[in-house]
């Protein structure tokens, strides 16, 4: 059996240090679905969306126009991959299209990037889709790295409550699987069902215990002071500061959405202050003798 490991990913929302990736999640949510891989497609937009991306056996991958240029390289190299010419929300729209003409029956999402994108927001278009799952196109569900409080604002922002009684939703309630998909939403019943119990107990906790307020602390006396950031207490304000979102198994630093007022993600800035957090978590994980791997 292979050492669980710490994986070390970014994408142009944040960096992560996780104990599971997209791809173990995907599989374990196609079985939920009783869908094979080769009905399943998967849609991202950054480097921690790669796993999920490139899994064996899968049935069609799509990266949005929004996304990181070395994804949608690595996806327009794969004999399943498309590369959409819209961003995200319209991306999605583009994909499940073509996944439908396919007969693909399950697309995972990946959310920030795709079905959201920073402030903007398409409930309407989002909603249509979900009416058509399983009449006129393949089921979705979103797999995201974000935590357990930011998808209830995302399920009260995007009213999915208002979607209960529909077959579909009733029969596969649960939409929204956060934290990589150690943690499944179900909106019917508004329960969290934690799937992490396989995760390392041991590893989990020197993850969050010792790893987490190590990196925390070395972001704000060494990059903070260097980008001129400032962290932030509240995840509506990431003008200029950098969020720490709550969450039970994961170490996530967003990247501040706005700097002067101007979108600041896929910024050549933003992405030398990701590449800086991961030499931080790296550092730390190499003096904690944590086993870790970077996407």
């Amino acid at each position: 059996m292979n050492q669980r490991k710490v994986i070390i990913s970014k994408s142009p929302a944040a960096i992560d240090a996780a104990l599971i990736t997209k791809d173990e999640s995907a599989t374990l949510v196609a079985d939920r679905y009783n869908v094979p891989l080769s009905k399943v497609g998967t849609m991202g937009d950054g480097e921690n969306d790669l796993p999920m991306l490139e899994l064996d056996g899968l049935g069609y991958a799509c990266a949005p126009a929004n996304a990181l240029d070395s994804v949608k390289e690595k996806v327009a190299a794969l004999k399943y991959g498309f590369v959409s010419e819209k961003e995200a929300i319209f991306g999605v729209i583009d994909f499940y299209s073509k996944a439908a003409q396919k007969g693909i029956e399950l697309l995972i999402l990946d959310k920030d990037g795709v079905v959201v994108q920073g402030d903007k927001k398409w409930p309407k278009e989002f909603r249509k889709l979900i009416e058509k799952m399983g009449i006129d196109g393949p089921y979705i569900t979103l797999l995201t790295g974000s935590s357990v409080q930011q998808n209830h604002e995302f399920i009260q922002d995007y009213n999915l409550t208002s979607l209960i009684g529909l077959p579909s939703i009733m029969e596969y309630p649960e939409m929204l699987n956060v934290e990589n998909g150690a943690i499944a939403i179900n909106i019917v019943e508004n329960e969290l069902i934690n799937y992490a119990e396989k995760l390392s107990s041991g590893l989990l906790k020197l993850l969050k215990q010792e790893f987490e307020p190590w990196v925390f602390r070395r972001i704000n006396n060494e990059i903070l002071p260097e980008f001129g950031f400032q962290y932030s207490e509240i995840p509506e304000d990431q003008e200029s500061k950098v969020y720490l979102p709550k969450k039970q198994t994961m170490v996530t630093i967003n990247v501040p959405r706005t700097v002067s007022g101007q979108d600041y993600r896929n910024t050549p800035a933003a992405l030398e202050f990701g590449d800086s957090v991961v030499d931080i978590m790296v550092d730390v994980a190499q003096k904690l003798h944590m086993p870790y791997q970077i996407l």
